[in-house]
């Protein structure tokens, strides 16, 4: 499963390159129409490295509140002489969204030999999908020791967006074949976002002659949101011409897209026990109690609220960034 981001672009990869032989070998032969069309189609795909930081500090708190409840809690028994040792085993981290993948496709009007319009749709997706696993060994004498293990089935943040765009292209012919724009694109957003989360954990004691668990829980945790707002990007593409109907280009972007209000569903499970609920997505802040080393707060997205809680603060599902994109045109 931790494996699954490489694969995926890798197979991207892979389709694209394989899509432009393709087509280069059945449209190259139109270099000798002459086609005049001032209509150009434009297909692409690339790599985006939006980092929603609102959204990846669901990750962030429960690393946090690992590191408390664990790390922390048992360096204080062990300073206070309350065990003879503890000891951590942990497989991977709680995984953050830090890269996306756009797709899109525009329908360019071409106005004069500098200036052209177009209308096109982009989606923009990303999934990071860990699977985190601890346990953690602590040590009350030399004879009896007690193990608290927690592995999750599916720990993932996924966002997904699209856009109808409108866009102004102001290009200059090079020598070549090859001609560079400049362009700037809006349009309304439309996006979502998914937090889920299924675990399982366990409390083992171990003595020298027998091995017993003492307690088994399990429970997952679900939270959806959609929402709209705007988009808003600009960049520079390099055109490189492959006949008279079809064309090879790549492109520079850099993408304002900010969603600023979202609300959805949402589930949890906590052994028998299932509440399910829907509410508006925003910040909230907590304070964990303990009596060790004082209090931890943490602030994190959700659209859970109970007792009379309310937000600290709107929750912005921010999706900004530079991109990178190759695709082909097709002029007729």
């Amino acid at each position: 499963m931790k494996h699954m981001n490489k694969n995926k672009t890798k197979i991207s990869v892979g389709v694209w390159i394989l899509f432009f032989m393709v087509v280069s070998a059945f449209c190259l032969p139109a270099a000798s129409r002459g086609n005049k069309s001032k209509f150009q189609v434009q297909l692409y795909g690339g790599l985006s490295n939006f980092q929603p930081k609102d959204f990846n500090m669901i990750a962030g708190t429960d690393t946090k509140v690992q590191n408390f409840m664990y790390d922390v809690y048992y360096n204080y028994l062990f300073n206070n002489h309350s065990i003879v040792g503890w000891s951590k085993n942990q497989s991977m981290n709680y995984g953050e969204i830090k890269s996306g993948v756009p797709l899109g496709f525009r329908l360019k009007y071409k106005i004069n030999s500098s200036l052209s319009v177009s209308l096109g749709l982009k989606y923009l997706l990303s999934k990071r999908n860990s699977d985190p696993s601890y346990d953690y060994e602590r040590r009350e004498t030399a004879e009896y020791r007690y193990v608290d293990a927690k592995t999750y089935d599916e720990y993932a943040l996924s966002v997904n967006a699209a856009a109808p765009l409108v866009g102004l292209h102001v290009g200059k012919k090079l020598e070549g074949g090859m001609d560079i724009e400049g362009f700037i694109c809006g349009g309304p957003l439309f996006g979502r976002c998914r937090y889920k989360s299924d675990w399982n954990s366990s409390w083992t004691e171990i003595a020298s002659d027998y091995s017993i668990v003492l307690y088994r829980d399990n429970g997952s945790i679900e939270e959806r949101g959609t929402g709209a707002g705007f988009i808003l990007e600009g960049g520079l593409n390099l055109n490189i011409e492959m006949g008279r109907s079809l064309g090879l280009f790549i492109e520079g972007v850099y993408a304002f897209q900010k969603i600023s209000s979202l609300s959805g569903t949402g589930f949890r499970q906590r052994g028998n026990s299932i509440t399910t609920w829907e509410g508006e997505w925003g910040m909230k802040k907590e304070e964990i109690q303990s009596f060790w080393v004082g209090n931890l707060p943490v602030e994190y997205p959700t659209n859970l609220w109970e007792s009379g809680e309310q937000k600290s603060r709107d929750f912005r599902l921010d999706l900004s960034g530079l991109e990178f994109r190759v695709g082909l045109m097709f002029r007729f």
